[in-house]
């Protein structure tokens, strides 16, 4: 499965060879038993969306080690997008994305490192779970106290851990490679408990009581959610201002809330202004990630492109239409029973670069408009017959 970049993952594995000179952690053979673990640590420090699919493989984990607490050591909006959730008994905020993502960063931020090292070895734990495999974050782990450390080999590392999982290379959801992981340590789990489910808290419901109080949001509307960034430019797709107008026009009864975060206000202002053009009720949601996911639970349908938000939706149970760039949604497409994909195959996919190497990023830029709507289409008219 390419979970990683093919050049990146060239350079840890040349990493790794010289890391297993100096560093060899015995192995241990017997499984896990899960009934006499009394303390787990989940280390993930990836985006939002991954710790939206990261939801079953908590859930899976309490309701098989019921005895013990949970703890997760992630990016620092982690305790914003699972801390309502009850899956997790303490969080370990760290920023990841900038800390831990080249040996460069490691040593430039080794104090903050060491003291969050310093702060989660206050406690042992019996078992500590790194579920992507990736070596910054197993070399991470080393520093730390526990009994059992755990994780997939796809780049190394295999030196620092006591049970290397080997993966399943016919699996290529993120979410199925997180299913395999718990499979072979023991974990037992039905089918439907595969899929990411968000649930709103009640102080989650009163916010977004107030919110529909505050913007004369009736029962009887349909709410159509909107997010036109991403946190690359070539997963952004920029055809929202039409679509809109196009869906207005079919669907007047919509009021559309159009989610932006720091950057991308451009992009939403841009769709505010052409659904005030044609008489729509837009609402602007510039709001803590928090209540951004909150308020994404009155949506009936979102419209989005590769990003957080297509898994916020999806795990609400909403409709989601999401538009792929160059990544391939096989390998990390919402789970859910009602999304819609819309994505081209390119032999340049997955490129898993931030900037198009040919300078005009097809993958994105010849998704049309008509393609889009066929597809938001299909899901209002579902929506209209429930």
């Amino acid at each position: 499965m390419d979970k990683f970049n093919r050049e990146k993952l060239k350079n840890l594995n040349r990493l790794d060879s010289i890391l297993k000179l100096f560093f060899n952690t015995p192995k241990v053979d017997n499984i896990i038993d899960w009934n006499s673990v009394k303390s787990i640590l989940v280390l993930d420090f990836t985006n939002i969306g991954d710790l939206v699919m990261l939801i079953p493989f908590l859930k899976i984990l309490r309701n098989n080690a019921m005895k013990s607490k949970i703890f997760l050591c992630c990016n620092r909006f982690g305790q914003d997008v699972l801390g309502e959730q009850g899956l997790v008994d303490g969080f370990y905020l760290v920023d990841g994305l900038h800390s831990l993502n080249t040996p460069g960063n490691m040593i430039k931020n080794r104090k903050t490192l060491w003291n969050k090292i310093r702060e989660i070895n206050q406690k042992k734990f019996d078992v500590i779970l790194e579920p992507r495999g990736d070596l910054r974050y197993i070399f991470f782990m080393h520093f730390l106290k526990g009994r059992r450390k755990v994780s997939y080999n796809y780049t190394g590392g295999e030196e620092f851990l006591t049970d290397v999982i080997d993966p399943d290379p016919k699996v290529k959801h993120l979410i199925e490679d997180k299913m395999v992981f718990l499979e072979r340590i023991g974990c037992q789990f039905k089918e439907g408990e595969r899929f990411p489910q968000i649930q709103l808290s009640e102080d989650g419901k009163e916010y977004n009581r107030i919110f529909r109080k505050k913007y004369r949001i009736g029962e009887d509307k349909q709410i159509i959610g909107l997010h036109p960034g991403a946190s690359w430019e070539t997963k952004r797709w920029k055809n929202y201002p039409e679509l809109i107008k196009q869906i207005f026009e079919e669907y007047p009864n919509s009021i559309f809330l159009v989610f932006t975060s720091k950057g991308e206000e451009p992009y939403a202002n841009d769709i505010l202004q052409t659904g005030l053009s044609v008489g729509a009720k837009c609402i602007i949601v510039a709001e803590s990630l928090r209540n951004y996911i909150r308020i994404m639970g009155i949506c009936d349908i979102v419209i989005c492109n590769d990003s957080g938000a297509a898994h916020i939706a999806a795990g609400y149970g909403s409709y989601v239409t999401v538009v792929y760039g160059p990544f391939l949604p096989e390998f990390c497409q919402p789970w859910g029973k009602n999304v819609k994909v819309v994505s081209h195959t390119l032999e340049c996919k997955p490129c898993m670069n931030p900037n198009c190497k040919k300078g005009v990023a097809q993958c994105i830029e010849e998704i049309g408009m008509n393609e889009v709507w066929d597809a938001v289409r299909e899901q209002l008219e579902k929506l209209r017959k429930n």
